[in-house]
C-alpha cells in the first residue's frame, strides 16, 4: 500500500512500509519523523521546487538520503551531509540502498530544467515528472515544433511502463493548452493512478480536465486534490 500526501504545488510525501518519499519541497507543513528510512528528491533548482530547509528536516530522520539534480549547486549542501547525496544526472540510472531499503531510479530530461524521476521501491513503481512537460505557449511555431518533440522523445521511455502514482504537471497558464502533456503520457504509459500537480493552487484545472472528453479514457485514475495536505491511500 501506498500513502499519498500533497503537501504544496509538486511537492508530495509517500510512504510506504519500508521507506519514505519526499518530491520537491518547497513549501508547507511536514509529516513528522517516522523510524522509516527517507528518500528526499529534488527534480530542479527552481524556487518553487528546492530549498535549502530539505537539509534541516532530513537532519530529523534516522536515515535520509538526499537525490539532487544536477543543476543544483553542491555549494548549497552541508559538508557533513555530502556522503548522503547523489547528484542525478539525465538519462542515468541509480541504486540507493539506505536503513534496510533498496530503491533504484532512472531519469528522464526535462524539457525544462533538472530531471523527471522514475522510481522502483519493493513492488511499486513511481513517476514525479518535475517540469518535464508540455510547455506549449503558442508564442512561437518553431519553439513549439523543438518542445514538442523532445517532450515526446522522453516520455517515449515511459512506454508500457506500469506505473502505481504519477505526479504529473498541469499548468493552468497554458491556459487551452494545459492538458497536452499529461493527457498524452496517460495515453501512452500504463498508470493506475495520477495526481495533477504544478497547478498554482488553481485546483479547479482538475475539475475542467475531469470534464473534458479528451479524460475519458483515465478520468477514474485522476486523483481529485482539492487542497493542500489531501492525502490519499492506494
Amino acid at each position: 500500500a501506498l500513502k499519498v500526501t500533497f503537501i504544496h504545488h509538486s511537492s508530495f510525501f509517500v510512504q510506504q512500509e519500508h521507506s519514505c518519499f519526499l518530491f520537491d519541497y518547497w513549501k508547507g507543513p511536514l509529516p513528522k519523523p517516522l523510524e522509516s528510512p527517507l528518500f528526499i528528491f529534488v527534480s530542479h533548482g527552481h524556487r518553487d521546487h528546492f530549498t535549502p530547509d530539505i537539509f534541516d528536516y532530513g537532519r530529523q530522520w534516522k536515515n535520509v538520503h538526499w537525490v539532487l539534480s544536477y543543476d543544483i549547486d553542491p555549494e548549497c549542501v552541508p559538508s557533513d551531509l555530502m556522503p548522503y547525496v547523489t547528484f542525478a544526472a539525465p538519462d542515468n540510472k541509480y541504486t540507493v540502498s539506505l536503513g534496510g531499503a533498496e530503491i533504484s531510479f532512472s531519469t528522464l530530461r526535462s524539457t525544462d530544467m533538472g530531471n523527471a524521476y522514475l522510481i522502483h521501491t519493493g513492488d511499486k513503481t513511481l513517476y514525479h515528472a518535475g517540469d518535464l512537460h508540455l510547455w506549449i505557449w503558442r508564442e512561437s511555431q518553431e519553439d513549439d515544433k523543438v518542445m514538442q518533440a523532445a517532450f515526446e522523445k522522453e516520455i517515449e521511455k515511459l512506454r508500457g511502463v506500469t506505473i502505481d502514482a504519477a505526479f504529473l504537471t498541469l499548468d493552468p497558464r497554458q491556459g487551452r493548452d494545459a492538458f497536452l502533456g499529461l493527457d498524452y503520457i496517460a495515453r501512452l504509459a500504463d498508470i493506475k493512478w495520477i495526481y495533477p500537480m504544478h497547478c498554482w493552487q488553481n485546483f479547479n484545472i482538475i475539475n475542467k480536465l475531469l470534464a473534458d472528453p479528451c479524460s475519458e479514457p483515465y478520468r477514474d485514475k485522476i486523483c481529485p486534490i482539492r487542497k493542500d495536505g489531501y492525502t490519499d491511500e492506494i
